[in-house]
This record gives C-alpha cells, structure tokens and sequence, in this order.
C-alpha cells in the first residue's frame, strides 16, 4: 500500500481534476521537508515505511 496507493489513484483518476489536486495536494503534504512542522516528518517516514 503507501505510496502504491497514490500512484493508482493518478493513473486511474486521470480524468477527476478535483481528485488528482487533492492526491497531489497530499503528497507534496508528506513528502516535503518542512523543519517546522515535525508532524508531517513523522507522517512521511510512516509512508515511507508502508512504501517499502
């Protein structure tokens, strides 16, 4: 699951706007390296190790 999840959801949903915002809004969220925000760090090491 992970990371597979959202790539689906881009190639399935190509055509729902709406979704692939939100999918991409999302994995800017927990993948960006934000040093204020620690909650977010701990949030994508977590994806990361469902993604493995």
């Amino acid at each position: 699951m992970g990371l597979n999840v959202y790539m689906d959801v881009l190639e399935k949903e190509r055509s729902n706007q709406e979704l692939i915002a939100i999918t991409l809004e999302t994995l800017v969220a927990v993948l960006s390296s934000d040093d204020e925000n620690t909650d977010d760090d701990e949030l994508g090491e977590r994806l990361a190790e469902v993604s493995d």
